[in-house]
């Protein structure tokens, strides 16, 4: 349960980071007060002892609770399981990832191409390293695959002519 308040008030607490990292030239300052900020509110959601580090030229932030950490940045979280979980080759926006045992990562990139292109080339992978799609939840945009050891939800989509490649990866228990 307290896992799922760390993902929902990290998922709240996005916006102000993406604001924050977009403002360029921000200070030790600003990264401060963005850390007291999501420091207050994660100990509001009733997570304890929290500590943030946050920077804001690099985008990168750790939260450490109780529970164990997570990392949000623009490059893959240490504990990612690329053996695992092929992703399509692009520029990775931003990652999420609980590490420490608190599993499920969001990755979101973007690549050159349309989003049926992307999505077709995310599926080849998955399904090439063993992974089943699930018939119940595949839409226009959005498809599920799962092996042994992952769960993975798959979303493409081209707004700008860059097609952005969203993964939802939790692990089975």
């Amino acid at each position: 349960m307290r896992r799922a308040r760390t993902w929902t008030a990290l998922a709240a607490a996005l916006p102000l980071l993406l604001g924050a990292t977009g403002c360029g030239g921000t200070d030790e300052i600003t990264d401060k007060a963005v850390e007291k900020a999501l420091e207050r509110q994660l100990e509001g959601a009733g997570e304890g002892d929290v500590d943030i580090d946050f920077d804001s030229d690099s985008g990168d932030l750790k939260i450490e609770t109780d529970d164990g950490t997570i990392t949000a940045g623009g490059e893959l979280p240490p504990d990612f399981p690329s053996d695992d979980v092929p992703l399509v080759e692009g520029q990775v926006v931003q990652a999420i990832g609980g590490a420490d045992g608190m599993g499920g990562f969001l990755i979101i990139l973007e690549r050159p191409g349309s989003a049926d292109e992307a999505m077709a080339e995310a599926v080849e992978l998955l399904e090439e390293a063993g992974y089943t799609p699930d018939s119940d939840m595949v839409a226009a945009g959005i498809t599920q695959l799962s092996s042994d050891a992952y769960d993975v939800v798959v979303a493409a989509a081209d707004p700008s002519g860059t097609a952005t490649v969203t993964y939802n990866i939790a692990k089975k228990p």
